[in-house]
């Protein structure tokens, strides 16, 4: 009994490691910026900062602060809809890094991580916008690429 429970043990382990190492590993400030949204970190800031206007596509500010994803620091702001959908956006003086199965697109990258969808445009000044609602950042990637929305 104790040999078939030792052998039980050991397949748990390697279901569990082989699991992890088909899992991608994401670099840590995008790590910190999918806690942070899911967390809704940033709904409990409200500091007196300027907030990108994202009222064309719907969404009203909800939150702002000054944090640290890991090792960047970004602008932070939430914005929810009157449905209840969220947005978090990060805005950076630095790009942000590939989030594992990131796509290229434009001038930055798109991913999705268990239900979080992710933009990042790389510029003068960067951002990476997180949000469980597809539809929702189709719109907000359209009025950037149109320009009735600009972040700045």
């Amino acid at each position: 009994m104790g040999r078939s429970l030792a052998a039980a043990a050991a397949l748990i382990v390697l279901i569990g490691v082989g699991s992890f190492a088909r899992t991608p590993t994401e670099p840590a400030s995008i790590a910190a910026a999918l806690h942070a949204y899911e967390a809704a970190e940033v709904e409990a800031h409200h500091e007196p900062m300027p907030m990108p206007d994202l009222g064309t596509v719907g969404l009203q500010e909800v939150g702002a602060t000054h944090m640290d994803l890991a090792d960047v620091s970004v602008d932070a702001f939430a914005y929810r809809t009157d449905a209840g959908s969220r947005l978090t956006l990060f805005v950076s003086g630095e790009p942000f890094p590939p989030a594992g199965g990131a796509e290229a697109s434009g001038a930055g990258w798109h991913a999705a991580s268990d239900g979080i969808r992710l933009m990042a445009v790389d510029g003068p000044t960067s951002y990476l916008v997180l949000t469980s609602d597809g539809a929702l950042l189709g719109s907000l990637r359209s009025a950037l690429d149109s320009g009735r929305i600009q972040i700045a």
